[in-house]
């Protein structure tokens, strides 16, 4: 859908040449107008969250199904097609991978400009114009994915779902999507529907990766998405970007990777990065091995996963195979609820210290990913 007029001009004035702007929005101008605006994952990112998922080259991937919802400019989806042809079998026929990847978006010009980015990697890899058309068109459909009603499963679903408030939103959608997706309710930001959506369509051994703001583990609205999680599905990775724009053009968005999978949240891979720059998704995550299970618990519960986000672990189950914590005498305690919780530090019994500031004290105590 082109820009209108209105958009034109405040995308221009931010610099993003219309091309793309974070959300929908309502135009007070035009006020039965939202418009599409897309906010685009950088490249390493993208290759970043692939690693986290687990789509990667030592893999029967040609035997995999990958999903894209929402899919904009294919970033997702070109990535990994580069992947799923580099590591195909060569007694795999190419036609028989026309159900490895699936995108889709509701933007025609944006289908056919990832429909043009995806032939050239085809042809780039040998593929003939008329198999790389074919396999092209049909990993790519011009469709809006919370209207697909399909049982289909899918071994991986990642991406960057539309971040869309709730009020950009035609009502009829709006009601339309309350009766189909029981965690869109209260204000609910357009990205819960297609998180839930997504998890329905995971299969036994799926994954989900998706980079999305991380409001929804704080505010009411995302309540019901977090119960979800928690009771059917299990909280594998968790990455904060608080102060990072993994996108283009630079957008303040407090975005989070998160990477989910069926079963019951155990160990929990966590890890804080301030710029996302490919040299920290290179180098910062592979020196972080998952956390106990005592660790993957206050992890979950500061993510809004388990009970109450402000509630303080207990001393008692707090670390137990962290010696050299124990040893510094660390321990928990509280200011009250709206305080929070924080690690109370010998020999200053009575500063409470935030957890950023004693991050670097747990990385050299601790065994857990810090």
């Amino acid at each position: 859908m082109p820009l209108t007029a209105s958009c034109e001009a405040m995308a221009k004035k931010t610099g993003t040449n219309g091309e793309a702007f974070s959300v929908f929005r309502k135009m007070n101008s035009v006020p039965a107008v939202a418009v599409h605006g897309q906010v685009f994952t950088k490249r390493h990112i993208v290759e970043f969250i692939l690693d986290l998922a687990g789509y990667t080259g030592d893999k029967p991937l040609h035997k995999m199904t990958l999903l894209e919802p929402g899919c904009g400019n294919g970033a997702f989806l070109i990535t990994a097609a580069k992947r799923l042809l580099a590591t195909r079998p060569p007694d795999v026929p190419l036609p028989s991978l026309s159900t490895c990847l699936l995108g889709f978006e509701k933007d025609a010009e944006l289908v056919e400009q990832t429909r043009r980015a995806l032939l050239e990697v085809l042809l780039a890899h040998g593929v003939n114009q008329a198999t790389a058309t074919r396999l092209a068109a049909t990993w790519v459909v011009c469709d809006d994915f919370l209207a697909m009603r399909t049982e289909t499963r899918f071994d991986f679903v990642t991406g960057n779902p539309p971040y869309v408030r709730q009020e950009a939103i035609p009502k009829e959608l709006v009601n339309d999507y309350r009766e189909r997706f029981s965690c869109f309710y209260d204000r609910a930001d357009l990205y819960v529907a297609f998180f839930e959506r997504s998890l329905e369509m995971l299969s036994e051994q799926g994954t989900l990766a998706f980079i999305c703001p991380n409001r929804f583990t704080k505010n009411n609205y995302g309540r019901k998405l977090r119960k979800r999680i928690t009771e059917d599905f299990k909280l594998t990775h968790v990455v904060d970007l608080p102060e990072a724009s993994p996108f283009e053009p630079e957008v303040l968005s407090y975005p989070g990777i998160y990477v989910v999978q069926r079963g019951t949240t155990e160990s929990v891979h966590h890890v804080l990065m301030r710029e996302a720059s490919p040299e920290e998704c290179k180098g910062r995550w592979r020196r972080k091995r998952p956390a106990c299970k005592a660790t993957s618990r206050i992890i979950a519960t500061r993510h809004g996963f388990r009970g109450r986000r402000n509630g303080p672990p207990t001393p008692r189950n707090i670390f137990p195979c962290c010696v050299g914590l124990r040893a510094q005498g660390f321990r928990w305690a509280t200011r009250g609820p709206a305080a929070g919780w924080a690690l109370e530090w010998p020999p200053a019994p009575t500063t409470f210290t935030s957890w950023l500031k004693i991050r670097s004290t747990l990385s050299r105590n601790c065994c857990c990913p810090w």
